[in-house]
């Protein structure tokens, strides 16, 4: 288990080649993914109502399974416990815990690995695509920037480096949060 902490800032998709031209990634390398997502839960939603979220990813050829606790969300900052397992197929392996599909996440990630003099590290994302839920599709464009190591006020400070050059605001929604807004299912 470890925690996860990062900024979410929501982007407009027309600022994305602005994005990418930006000083602070100019002649960095990043790596492109594809990422197929699934989020899980019971019929009467108790992981949402117990302040869990249940996902299976797809990378590359591998899938990973994913759980995190309750998202405690400030100024777009997000912070949670998160469990992570690589499994077999896009089920769940949980023995008897029913659960079903309810939403996906489809899109395709940049992602660069920023490293700083005073030894901070973040991981920065650019994710664009899809969450999905019954026959209603909402588009996904966000920057994530996730401490790798340091202090959170690193986070914040890049944040402001990129907002500089490029409109950017923050973002307290998740992706799975948008998922239940989709299937009209408000958290408990």
């Amino acid at each position: 288990m470890s925690i996860e902490t990062e900024l979410k800032l929501y982007i407009d998709p027309k600022y994305i080649k602005q994005f990418l031209n930006h000083s602070l990634l100019k002649d960095k390398n990043y790596i492109t993914q594809d990422l197929y997502n699934i989020y899980y839960d019971t019929s009467e939603h108790d992981l949402l109502r117990s302040g869990v979220g249940l996902r299976v990813r797809r990378v590359d050829d591998k899938w990973i399974q994913t759980m995190k606790t309750a998202n405690q969300a400030v100024d777009g900052l997000h912070q949670r416990q998160e469990w992570e397992k690589e499994i077999n197929s896009e089920v769940p392996e949980y023995d008897k815990f029913p659960v079903l599909p309810l939403f996906t996440t489809n899109f395709q990630r940049m992602k660069w690995d920023l490293v700083f003099d005073d030894g901070s590290e973040i991981e920065l994302v650019l994710d664009q695509g899809e969450v999905k839920a019954n026959n209603a599709t909402v588009p996904l464009s966000e920057i994530e920037l996730e401490l790798k190591a340091g202090s959170v006020e690193k986070l914040f400070e890049v944040a402001e480096i990129l907002k500089e050059q490029v409109p950017l605001s923050i973002k307290n929604d998740t992706k799975a949060a948008i998922g239940y807004a989709l299937l009209n299912v408000n958290e408990i």
